[in-house]
Parts: structure tokens; C-alpha cells; sequence
């Protein structure tokens, strides 16, 4: 038995990429970016925001912001060494201390942003809030150099983690791509770093999609203190609809990662 929609942001008018948790408790939250400038056609800038609604309950308690990116990565740009579809994608998790519920949310921005198009050395950013909302830390960058892009959140008992893709390891480049997870701690700091694949992916050779579209085909979840992370990359070698050679084509992964 489902309920009739229910409106979450109601008054912006152009939005994107909502992201959903129900807490320990039951409370259930809900961010999502409002995206400005786009449909103006002028300097993109992504206003995170958040609702809360009590446990139990489908009523959801005002519009939260949780950051206002004026570097996010835009929708039509372009990461400056990649083709492919991307834009900024903010996710949320929250971990129960107790009586206590700390919300983290994560996304993706520019470092610079030439053209208002060109994205450059994008990071990860976190921020949290111990009171559903109207309070945020100020954010802080997890990644650790070069490009990195679609974060994933998800908290074990024990453990915060969060994976992405990175073209760090390609330092000429900036093209080939990696998986990368962060362990952190109930602060957000990060704890431990592991790189998940090997070799770097190449984006760009499925023979249909080339480096049109990859995707943000990356989720995150921790059980038992392993961490479970899909992903999409090229690695597997097949022929196309059966003919000629087998080459790479896109494909989704599963790795595993004990914390």
C-alpha cells in the first residue's frame, strides 16, 4: 500500500538527484539539489537542501539548506579530460550514536571552473548536522587530489565509509579511472583510503557509448564490516552482439572490502 506522491521541493523549479534515508529511529531524510542558472542559461549553482519528516510519519518539516555550491559541476559541462554525462550529486547517510543522529551528506564540486563548462580537479566534500538540518558543519574535502566524481555514503555499526570514482592514479591525463572508499569516523575524518581497482578503468572503450555515458553507477553499503561497493567500468572483454573480437563493454561490478 503506497501513498499518493508527496511533494518534497515544492517551490524550485528546476531540481535533481534526491537521495533518501530512514534512520535507525525511523525518521526518514530526504536531500535533493536545486539547481540555479540552468534553464537561464548562465552560471550554474547547486543549492543542496533537506527535509526531515518524524519517524512513522509521511509529514515532512521545512526546506533545509545544507550548502550552496557555486562551483558544482553543471549540467552540459564536461570534467576537463572526460566526455561523459556528470553532474554534481549530493547523498546523504546518518549515523545513530545513541539517543544521538548525526546526518552526513556528500557531493561533488569544481576546484575552478573555467568557461562556467570545464570542470577541473573536482573534490569530495562533506558536511554533517546533529539537528536534522538547520545546523551544518562547515564542509570539508575527503578526496586527496585529482578528479573525483559521484560519491557514494553508507554507515556500518562501526564504520562510515564513502567511495567514489577518481582519476587520481592517471596524473598525466586525468582520464583513466579508479574506485576509491574512505573509511571515516563519526566526525568525518578520514581514517583509512583504499584504492578498489586495479588497473584503472578506460571510460571511453565501450564501442557504442565511447565517452558518451558512464553512468553514476556507484553504490555503497556496509554489512558485517565489509563494505559492498558497485560500480560500472569496461572491463570485461566480449564480442559485440556476437561478432568480431571480444572487447571491453561496460559493465557492472561488485568489490568487496573488509573495514
Amino acid at each position: 500500500t503506497c501513498t499518493d506522491p508527496i511533494p518534497i521541493s515544492v517551490d524550485d523549479q528546476d531540481v535533481q538527484f534526491s537521495d533518501v534515508t530512514i534512520a535507525e529511529d525511523g525518521t526518514t531524510y530526504v536531500t535533493w539539489a536545486q539547481i540555479e542558472g540552468e534553464l537561464e542559461f548562465e552560471p550554474q549553482v547547486f543549492t543542496i537542501k533537506m527535509r526531515v519528516a518524524p519517524p512513522g510519519s509521511t509529514t515532512f518539516g521545512p526546506e533545509r539548506v545544507v550548502a550552496v555550491e557555486e562551483l558544482a559541476i553543471p549540467f552540459g559541462g564536461f570534467l576537463h579530460a572526460n566526455d561523459f554525462r556528470v553532474a554534481t550529486y549530493p547523498k546523504n547517510e546518518v549515523k545513530t550514536r545513541g539517543d544521538e543522529s548525526r546526518a552526513f551528506v556528500v557531493w561533488d564540486a569544481c576546484s575552478v571552473r573555467p568557461l562556467d563548462t570545464v570542470c577541473e580537479e573536482p573534490v569530495i566534500k562533506l558536511t554533517y548536522s546533529d539537528d536534522q538540518g538547520v545546523n551544518w558543519s562547515t564542509p570539508k574535502v575527503i578526496s586527496a587530489g585529482g578528479d573525483n566524481y559521484f560519491p557514494a555514503i553508507a554507515d556500518g555499526q562501526k564504520k562510515l565509509a564513502v567511495a567514489w570514482f577518481t582519476n587520481r592514479y592517471d596524473p598525466l591525463f586525468h582520464n583513466r579511472q579508479d574506485v576509491e572508499l574512505v573509511e571515516l569516523d563519526s566526525s568525518g575524518e578520514v581514517t583509512d583510503r583504499h584504492r578498489l581497482t586495479r588497473p584503472s578503468n578506460e571510460s571511453e572503450a565501450d564501442p557504442i557509448l565511447g565517452g558518451f555515458f558512464i553512468g553514476d553507477y556507484i553504490e555503497l553499503d556496509i554489512e558485517s564490516g565489509r563494505a559492498y561497493v558497485g560500480y560500472n567500468a569496461n572491463y570485461r572483454h566480449v564480442e559485440l552482439l556476437g561478432e568480431g573480437f571480444p572487447i571491453p563493454q561496460q559493465d557492472n561490478y561488485l568489490k568487496r572490502v573488509r573495514l
